[in-house]
Order: C-alpha cells, then sequence, then structure tokens
C-alpha cells in the first residue's frame, strides 16, 4: 500500500516548475521509490479535483469517464504502488465557484496507507502580483489593476483564488489532521540552496542530490515577468497582451533609467495590503506552529531600500518605457544590431540557453546542430526574446555543413561566432573503444577548427569580428576518465591562444569560454562527482556577459578553477597517489547505445 503526497500549490509558487521537473524525471524519481504518474497526457493532477470543480475542468479530462469513476480508478493504481506517490495540482486550492470538498476527498483517498498534505503560500504582495498577470496574459487584459488592487484587500479573494491562506489551511488541517498538512513559504524554498526541487526531494526522503535530476527550460518554467514592466507594456498594447519581446524592451528601458527591482503595487496599495493580511498572517502562524511546525514563518517581507513601485515613476520614466514597448515589435525602430552571429552546439544545453540572451545583439543568428526540431524550438526562443534565428540542422563533419555556414556568411556579415558544439564519452582502464578517440577528436578539436576556418576570412576582410570557443575547465586539469576529451579541450585552448595571436591587429578578438560542471544531459551522464555545477541559464549568462564585455578569458565557477590550477601545480609524486577516476563511468545516450558516435554536449 503507498504512501501519498498532495503537493498543493498556491498560485505561482513555482507549481509549474515542480511539476514539469517531476515529470520530466519520471524513471529516475521511481528509482528513488517515488512514483510520479502521468494523468490524461498533462503533467499535473487537476483531473483529480474533477469530482468537485466542474466549471474550470472540461470533460475531454477524464477520457469519457464519470468524473467519480475516473477519480476511482486511478487512485486505486496508484494506491497499489509499492512506495510513494506524489500528485501537484493548484486546483485543489481554488475555493470560487467550484470549491474542493476537502472531507470528501479525505475519505475518497482512505486507501493510501498515509497521506500527507503540502501546500506552499506566497506572500500576498507577490501573489496578488502574479495572479493579476497570469489573467491579464490569459483572460482579461483590459482590466483595471487598481481595483482589482483594491477588491483584493477588501474581499481576500483574487480571481477564485484566497489571499488570506488561513481558511485554506483549517480546511485540511480538520479534514486529514493537522500532522498531516506540512506548510511552505515560497520565500523559504525558493532560495534553499537546491532550490523548491530540491525541497521536495528532502520531503519525499530522497537522498539525491537535485543536480542528479534533469532540470527545465526557463520557457517551460512559467515564470512571472517583471511586475512593472509587464504593467507598463499591458498598458501599450491592451486590449491584447503584450508580447514577450515588449515585456523585455520595458525592463531594458527601466534598467537604462536606474531602476531594477519592481513592484506592481503604489506605496500606499502595499501599505494597505500589509496592514490588511498582517493580522491574517500571524493567524496562520499560530495555526501551522500549533498543528506540529513551531519555526514555521510567514509575513510579508520588508521591502528592499531600492524597489520601485508604481507611484515611484516619474512622467518621464513612464513615457520612456512605454515608448520602448510600444516600438519593440517594430523592425525599423529596434536597436541596430551589433551583426549577425552563429552559434554551434545551439541545439541544447548552453547553447540552447544563450541563443536567446545574443538575440538583442545579434540578428540574425544561425543555430546549429543535428537535432532539427529542438533548433527549432530555441528559434521559438531567440524570436520571443525579439530576435530571428535562421537553422542549419547538419553534423559539422558533413559537407554540407560547411557550404551552409559559407552561405550564411555570405548574406551576412557576421559579427560573432560562438563555437560550442562538441562530443565527449569515456573509458575502460584507459582504453577507449576503436575509433571513439577519433571521433571525440574529430568533432571537439578539428570540427571547431573547420569552423573558425569557415567564417574567420569574412572577419578579417571587414576587419570586425568576435570568436568564442567553448572549451573546459578540463582543459586545465585533464580528467582521467575522459582521455581524449581532455586532449581535445586541451588542444581547442591552445588552438585559442595560437588564434589570438595569429589575428592581433587585423580587428578580430578570440574568447575562451572555460566552463565547469554544468547540468546539461552530457553531465547528467557523469557518473562521478559534479562540484560546484551550475544550469545551463547560469552558464549561458555568464558568457554573454563576458562577450558584452569582452573577455578574453571567460572561466567559471571560479572555485572550481582554482581548485584545478590548485591540483596542476601539486609535484607529480604528490599528484600520482591521487584517484584516477577508474570507479567513474560516462553512460552512454542514445546514440552510443546505436553504436553510431558518442555523445554531443549539447
Amino acid at each position: 500500500m503507498a504512501r501519498l503526497v498532495l503537493h498543493i500549490g498556491a498560485h505561482k509558487t513555482a507549481t509549474t516548475y515542480l511539476q514539469m521537473r517531476f515529470a520530466r524525471n519520471r524513471k529516475r524519481l521511481l528509482r528513488h521509490g517515488v512514483l510520479y504518474p502521468e494523468c490524461g497526457g498533462n503533467v499535473h493532477h487537476a483531473c483529480l479535483a474533477g469530482p468537485w470543480i466542474r466549471t474550470r475542468l472540461p470533460e475531454t479530462h477524464f477520457g469519457g469517464e464519470t468524473r467519480d469513476a475516473h477519480f476511482a480508478r486511478l487512485v486505486a493504481e496508484y494506491a497499489r504502488h509499492p512506495g510513494t506517490v506524489l500528485l501537484s495540482a493548484e486546483a485543489f486550492s481554488r475555493r470560487l465557484p467550484d470549491p474542493v470538498d476537502t472531507r470528501d476527498l479525505a475519505a475518497r483517498l482512505s486507501g493510501f496507507e498515509d497521506v500527507r498534505i503540502v501546500l506552499s503560500l506566497r506572500e500576498q504582495a507577490g501573489f496578488l502580483s502574479s495572479v493579476w498577470m497570469q489573467r491579464a496574459r490569459n483572460a482579461d487584459c483590459t482590466a483595471d489593476r487598481g481595483a482589482f488592487v483594491a477588491r483584493v484587500i477588501d474581499t481576500g479573494m483574487a480571481h477564485g483564488l484566497e489571499a488570506d491562506f488561513t481558511p485554506l489551511y483549517r480546511r485540511y488541517s480538520e479534514a486529514f489532521g493537522a500532522g498531516a498538512v506540512h506548510v511552505l513559504d515560497y520565500a523559504d524554498f525558493h532560495e534553499a540552496p537546491d532550490g523548491p526541487f530540491g525541497e521536495f526531494l528532502r520531503l519525499l526522503g530522497v537522498a539525491a542530490p537535485a543536480r542528479r535530476f534533469a532540470d527545465v527550460s526557463e520557457a517551460q518554467a512559467n515564470r512571472s515577468p517583471p511586475p512593472l514592466a509587464f504593467e507598463l507594456a499591458r498598458r501599450v498594447t491592451a486590449p491584447h497582451p503584450p508580447t514577450p519581446a515588449r515585456v523585455d524592451a520595458a525592463r531594458t528601458a527601466l534598467r537604462a533609467r536606474g531602476i531594477d527591482r519592481t513592484s506592481l503595487l503604489t506605496r500606499d496599495e502595499a501599505a494597505r495590503l500589509a496592514s490588511a493580511f498582517g493580522p491574517r498572517n500571524r493567524a496562520l502562524v499560530a495555526a501551522v506552529r500549533a498543528g506540529g511546525q513551531p519555526e514555521f514563518t510567514f509575513a510579508m517581507p520588508d521591502p528592499p531600500g531600492d524597489i520601485a513601485y508604481l507611484d515611484d515613476l516619474t512622467p518621464e520614466d513612464v513615457a520612456a518605457v512605454e515608448d520602448a514597448a510600444r516600438d519593440a515589435d517594430a523592425p525599423g525602430r529596434r536597436a541596430p544590431s551589433a551583426g549577425a552571429a552563429i552559434l554551434t552546439g545551439a541545439s541544447g544545453g548552453i547553447g540552447a540557453a544563450l541563443a536567446p540572451l545574443l538575440a538583442a545583439r545579434h540578428r540574425p543568428i544561425l543555430l546549429c546542430g543535428r537535432d532539427r526540431a529542438r533548433l527549432e524550438t530555441v528559434a521559438r526562443a531567440v524570436g520571443r526574446a525579439g530576435g530571428r534565428a535562421e537553422i542549419l540542422a547538419a553534423d559539422l563533419r558533413d559537407p554540407g555543413f560547411a557550404a551552409g555556414l559559407a552561405a550564411f556568411a555570405e548574406a551576412h556579415p557576421v559579427a560573432l561566432l560562438v563555437v560550442g558544439a562538441g562530443v565527449t564519452a569515456g573509458h575502460r582502464d584507459g582504453v577507449e573503444p576503436p575509433g571513439q578517440a577519433a571521433r571525440v577528436v574529430g568533432v571537439t578539436l578539428a570540427g571547431a577548427i573547420a569552423t573558425v576556418e569557415a567564417v574567420l576570412p569574412g572577419m578579417i576582410a571587414r576587419g570586425q569580428g568576435r570568436i568564442a570557443l567553448i572549451s573546459s575547465i578540463a582543459a586545465l586539469s585533464p580528467t582521467p576518465h575522459l582521455l581524449s576529451y581532455s586532449a581535445a579541450k586541451a588542444g581547442l585552448s591552445g588552438y585559442a591562444a595560437a588564434l589570438e595571436r595569429a589575428v592581433a591587429g587585423r580587428g578580430v578578438a578570440v574568447s575562451l569560454v572555460l566552463p565547469g560542471f554544468v547540468a546539461t544531459p552530457m553531465t547528467a551522464r557523469h557518473g562521478g562527482p559534479t562540484p560546484f555545477v551550475i544550469t545551463p541559464d547560469d552558464a549561458a549568462r555568464r558568457i554573454a556577459r563576458g562577450l558584452a564585455r569582452g573577455r578574453r578569458r571567460i572561466v567559471f565557477p571560479r572555485r572550481l578553477a582554482l581548485a584545478a590550477r590548485a591540483l596542476e601545480a601539486l609535484p607529480w609524486p604528490l599528484r600520482r597517489r591521487l584517484p584516477a577516476g577508474r570507479a567513474v563511468r560516462i553512460a552512454p545516450d542514445a546514440d552510443e547505445r546505436a553504436g553510431t558516435r558518442p555523445a554531443r554536449d549539447a
């Protein structure tokens, strides 16, 4: 008989991000005894609220069954699982128009050995802003923001959702028992070392760290846009919701005026909100502590001193930001392009995260990789960021790849070339399978050189351009379990140093990028430790920032780089005593299992 954990996320408490990541890691979670079941093709389990919520869940959710029969069948299946079943849905937190009967829910879940409810809540200022922006994006972009805020303060309700969370907690604690309900404050678990996903792994009793589980993209995470940038862009586009490009233009214009952290509220609204919900939050804290969480806290924090409220903006600020948002989608009014860019290894990992960040300065961008479907997904992200992308789906060792590069470079002056394509594979006792080293070096080093040689003449002819070669910290301290990969990356670093000298004084700059462990599919297949691992988005931001500043060397994380240099500085008699890493195994990907080629960085 299974143990059930039912996650009920209040609006905009990273619920979509968690559901997407749970779904992406179903097989890995199952190896740890946790079942995150599929429900009607969705990553969430809102269909299980069907017996009570009639107006917001269409009949198509239930596969031709009645709502009650659908619920009973699924719960009976889940209850037979030998371990923990995790379910997640925001729908169970709704109050209007169809509230969930929590006592009836508890009775229907009695077939589980144990039921634990996890409520994730968010302080009212962030909660209110997120509900408003979601509503404006998806339903009503013409509603009055001020009237919405006043209504929430007066009634405690925001479009059918309770902004006072004490009644929500009491309904579930009375139905399941106070000790069965665990409450999470979004402000706490969002800032946890392993983030929201790591917090849930701990609640589920999973000992593996969050970095061992595949992450999801920014687009999948469904994060809210910057509130004030969204509001000013909305004013320009109403009755239609603002495009991401317009919101991004508004945010850029705010930052240009020294305004970064913002609130959707006026100062008076923020004060009234704190006055209205402060006592209610204290009542929630008292109830949760009495229910078995003595350390629980929940309150609207004092706003940072540098936060800008809506009424802090001058008329000149508002006009400048609205003009920027208004002009964002007009091709003739955008910021001038610094020239075209080419990005290899763009179908995933660092490349996919980096492409949208280059969109503001480089148009068009040629996205290169083997997987056309993934490249098309990245191209859409570039479009949402206000850029334009073209696709070259080919192996960089194929003749058509060089021809595609040449055609693009002839049509567009290439200002930036980022070479990120590469492969990796492991070995057994220092011996690699026949042909593996040739393939790894052929793609990672020889392929990179061939890519540069296809684009470099045009840059030299114009006397302008930058070439960024993505190597690895493994080039600083070769890794025993990655023989040919370490050799290829060291060779690429050496090539970058030689190329920099060869083009000196000819208007072409060279940047060498040395990242550590990044949470890509390649790193997920790494069987050993991955210290200081970071997300692809974090890596992409560091690279984009370094390129914008014209850095010759972009090395991160610094602690890993320092450790690598320190290791290489050790005398050989000490170094040779260190473990050779033979226990580390690089798991094959689909291509390797098929016997076609080693695994891609991207």
